[in-house]
């Protein structure tokens, strides 16, 4: 069997996308932060779904149920949230 010459160095890979992480963490954090004056006060399942959705458009992913939930109820307080990544 060949062995191939790569060579993996997590940390520079970690150093080399932390910018955009980060850069991704403020977009995603100011969208959620962007929903408290519409869903501060309305019912949670209504907020988990607003979380979720825009979990979505600005992840193209899901979030865990657990996540939704924490970030859902301090937006119905009217609490700011922060998402970090990484």
């Amino acid at each position: 069997m060949a062995r191939s010459g790569f060579s993996f160095n997590e940390r520079a890979l970690r150093k080399a996308v932390a910018p955009g992480l980060a850069r991704k963490a403020r977009e995603v954090t100011a969208a959620l932060n962007g929903l408290i004056p519409a869903y501060k006060g309305k019912p949670l399942g209504e907020v988990e779904a607003a979380v979720q959705s825009t979990w979505g458009k600005e992840m193209d992913g899901t979030l865990p149920a657990a996540e939704v939930k924490a970030f859902a109820e301090a937006i119905q307080r009217g609490d700011r949230v922060k998402v970090t990544l990484g």
